[in-house]
C-alpha cells in the first residue's frame, strides 16, 4: 500500500511538475525575507566546526567552478547597478577617513612611492586618516593627510611621511614644499 501511495506521488510530481515549481517559486518570492531570516538563525546556532564545514565547501565549489561565479557576479551588478551605487554613496559618506586611506594608497602606488609596510606602519597610516576623521567631527573643518615630502617629488608613502593638517593649509601648500604642520600653534590662535 505505501509502495502505491508513492508511485501514485511520483506521477503526480511528473505531470504537475510546472505548477509544482511555479507555486514554489511564488512561495519563495512572497516569503524571501523570512527565508533568509530563517536560513541565517540556523547558519548562527550551529557550533564552529560545522560552520567551517560549510564554508570550506562553498570554497571548494567557488575554486571549482570559477566561470559560474564570475557569471553570477556579474549578472547580479547589472540587474542590480543602482542599489550597488547607492550602497557605494551611502559608504563614502559614512566612512571618509577608510576611502581617503584606499584613495590615499592607491596614489602612492601610481606612483610607484610605497615601500614595503610593515603591519604596525600601516595600522599608523590607518590612525592618521581616523586622527583627521575625527578632527572634521570635532572642529567643524576638512582635515587631510599631507605628505611632507610630497610623492610627485620622490617623497614616500611612510608614517614618518605623512601629516594631519587643515585642508585650506594643504592645499596653499600643494607640492611645492617640505613644510611640516605645528597643530600645537594652529590650536593656539584659534
Amino acid at each position: 500500500m505505501k509502495r502505491d501511495r508513492k508511485e501514485y506521488h511520483k506521477k503526480w510530481y511528473e505531470k504537475n511538475k510546472e505548477r509544482h515549481l511555479k507555486k514554489a517559486n511564488e512561495y519563495y518570492t512572497a516569503n524571501q525575507d523570512v527565508i533568509n531570516e530563517t536560513k541565517v538563525a540556523k547558519y548562527k546556532a550551529l557550533p564552529d566546526e560545522e560552520k567551517d564545514k560549510i564554508r570550506s565547501k562553498k570554497n571548494t565549489w567557488r575554486l571549482q567552478n570559477k566561470e559560474t561565479v564570475l557569471l553570477s557576479k556579474k549578472a547580479y551588478r547589472d540587474t542590480n547597478r543602482d542599489k550597488i551605487n547607492l550602497y557605494f554613496v551611502q559608504y563614502r559618506k559614512d566612512n571618509p577617513d577608510k576611502v581617503a586611506y584606499h584613495e590615499a594608497n592607491a596614489r602612492a602606488r601610481r606612483f610607484k612611492c610605497t615601500p614595503y609596510l610593515t603591519k604596525k606602519q600601516r595600522l599608523s597610516i590607518k590612525h592618521k586618516f581616523q586622527l583627521a576623521k575625527n578632527l572634521r567631527k570635532c572642529t567643524g573643518e576638512n582635515w587631510h593627510i599631507d605628505h611632507i615630502r610630497p610623492l610627485s617629488k620622490g617623497g614616500l608613502h611612510t608614517p614618518n611621511n605623512l601629516q594631519v593638517v587643515p585642508a585650506t593649509w594643504n592645499l596653499i601648500k600643494g607640492n611645492k614644499n617640505n613644510h611640516k604642520f605645528n597643530m600645537q600653534e594652529y590650536f593656539k590662535e584659534i
